[in-house]
């Protein structure tokens, strides 16, 4: 009876400790996420705007033809499971951005956020947004139009009014 206990104790302990504590990492489904983005919210966009790509955990969004406005735009989710691996992601990011004319820190945008902006006669040139929030990062990239008479939506300022409707939808 002993020497029974002895293969099973040991086996039913590491049975529990591989098992018991390991929780699976929660999985983003794409659909889900874009339908909890409040895209009206800014220059009335909506979802048809945007052609969408990714089903889990890797959701991508780029503005379309449909888009009534002359800048473009790309927005990347990616879902890293893991808060360390999205943070490490996210800081290898800004210490190479740290090195880019423009760059900003950017607050109240998900864990931390940062930006690299330019603008031009006024208007949004271009501008790549960074955010970390718990296991995600996001990208968001817009090129805007900053000639005369150009149709923009964003000025450099409410580009990040998006970037928190996206950032809020996770």
């Amino acid at each position: 009876m002993k020497s029974i206990l002895k293969f099973i104790l040991p086996g039913l302990c590491l049975f529990y400790f591989t098992n018991g504590f390991s929780q699976d990492p929660e999985t983003k489904i794409c659909s889900e996420f874009w339908a909890e983005v409040n895209f009206s919210d800014i220059c009335s966009l909506s979802p048809s705007h945007f052609d969408f790509r990714g089903e889990n955990d890797r959701c991508n969004a780029d503005s379309n033809d449909a888009y009534p406005y002359d800048e473009r735009i790309y927005i990347r989710v990616y879902n890293h499971f893991y808060e360390a691996d999205a943070l490490q992601e996210y800081q290898d990011e800004k210490d190479y951005a740290q090195t880019v004319d423009g760059y900003m820190l950017v607050n109240d945008l998900g864990d931390d956020a940062f930006a690299t902006r330019k603008v031009q006669l006024g208007k949004l040139d271009s501008v790549i947004i960074e955010i970390v929030k718990d296991t995600f990062t996001i990208q968001i990239e817009v090129r805007g139009n900053y000639a005369n008479n150009s149709n923009n939506c964003f000025s450099p300022d409410t580009v990040f009014d998006f970037a928190r409707l996206v950032a809020d939808g996770l």
